[in-house]
């Protein structure tokens, strides 16, 4: 996220960004990224690039931002990470559901 945070040209250097994990919860992991800039009228467009970019990064490092209620709705033997960050899924482990003819 911090990693993330230094591709943004409108994140300024200091205070360096940083990471706090905030809870742990039922089901997830809550962290938060404080990063800091100086382009306050312009502080939309950098929020929506610095998602962009951590979203890109948990994609490339292979990591699948979900909910357990998307899990329950779709086929999950396989992430849902897009093709070009992961052009061949990972090996599939744990159990594996398969559906059976009704």
């Amino acid at each position: 996220m911090v990693g993330a945070a230094g591709k943004i040209p409108a994140i300024i250097k200091e205070p360096a960004p940083f990471v706090l994990e905030k809870g742990l919860e039922d089901y997830a992991v809550n962290y938060e990224l404080y990063a800091f800039t100086d382009q306050v009228q312009s502080f939309a467009q950098v929020s929506a690039e610095l998602r962009r970019e951590v979203l890109g990064a948990f994609n490339e490092a292979g990591v699948e931002i979900m909910t357990p209620a998307v899990n329950a709705h779709r086929d999950a033997n396989q992430p849902a990470i897009p093709a070009e960050y992961s052009p061949e899924p990972p090996e599939a482990k744990g159990l594996r559901i398969e559906k059976r003819g009704t």
